[in-house]
């Protein structure tokens, strides 16, 4: 299978890709097809990424080169850098050719990101075919037990017990949250699920789902980036935190009540080991 970009379906459209289209005297059509040509040719060369985890890094290479290998000219270029989807700087004291937002959207993490999403989309809407229990029960319903029977006879005397715990949450309504904008996307969406029943397996799920997460995704820690809230979301779930936190800021707070021994896999941190 041939390798894929990702790009969003009104680039055409898109205010940054008509200016690059106008200084290079093309119609905003040509200009998606040159976009495509380079990002493509970008995936298959030696990115670094730098220490943010999100901007990549051709080392060594500047403008003239990227001219001399044929993936576009130097007014192509020049109004990329002012679109904002290129950069120039230096890496260990080398000219470099940046690329923002590069592990979001051309690196193979996200396209694996993206295509374990659609899995479990898939999975949660009972399509054949697919993987199997995709991330060991993470597409399964986030409400499957909420609110749970008053029905008990016949179950175990800690059956009844989670009965009862879970009976005073209310059911996970993602339509219910409040989203700020820019917020409510898939991948946020998502993130907001795996997170739903990480407290659950923690024996900590909120009472009201839908207000707590409104709260939470208001909070100035992403500074108004929904990729932020879903970086902080898998890194709190892998170091096991109570509440979500940026890198080293969570805490976990562990008791024999809430910590039911389950280890992550730190590549897929919603996956039991």
């Amino acid at each position: 299978m041939a390798d894929y970009l990702f790009i969003e379906v009104d680039l055409p459209k898109q205010r940054k890709c008509i200016s690059i289209a106008r200084r290079c005297g093309w119609s905003s059509y040509e200009a998606v097809g040159r976009l495509v040509e380079f990002w493509g040719w970008l995936t298959v060369q030696p990115i670094e990424l730098l220490d943010d985890k999100e901007t990549g890094a051709l080392v060594d290479v500047d403008v003239d080169a990227l001219v001399d290998a044929g993936v576009g000219a130097c007014e192509f270029f020049a109004a990329m850098i002012d679109a904002g989807w290129l950069a120039v700087g230096e890496v260990r004291g080398k000219p470099s050719v940046l690329i923002p937002r590069f592990n979001s959207w051309l690196s193979k993490t996200a396209k694996a990101r993206v295509r374990k999403n659609l899995r479990q989309r898939l999975w949660r809407q009972g399509v054949d075919n697919v993987d199997g229990n995709v991330d060991g029960g993470v597409g399964a319903s986030v409400d499957g037990g909420v609110g749970a029977s008053k029905e008990v006879r016949g179950k175990s005397k800690e059956e009844r017990k989670k009965g009862r715990r879970e009976a005073v949450s209310e059911p996970l309504d993602l339509n219910a949250i409040t989203y700020p904008p820019g917020f409510d996307t898939p991948e946020v969406r998502l993130c907001i699920v795996a997170w739903a029943k990480y407290k659950r397996r923690r024996r900590e799920a909120y009472k009201s789902p839908a207000s707590q997460f409104s709260s939470q995704l208001r909070r100035p820690d992403w500074g108004g980036n929904p990729d932020a809230f879903c970086a902080a979301v898998d890194y709190s779930i892998t170091q096991n935190y109570q509440g979500i936190h940026p890198n080293g800021r969570g805490s976990t707070k562990l008791t024999p009540r809430n910590n039911p021994g389950v280890d992550y896999d730190p590549d897929t941190p919603c996956k039991p080991v």
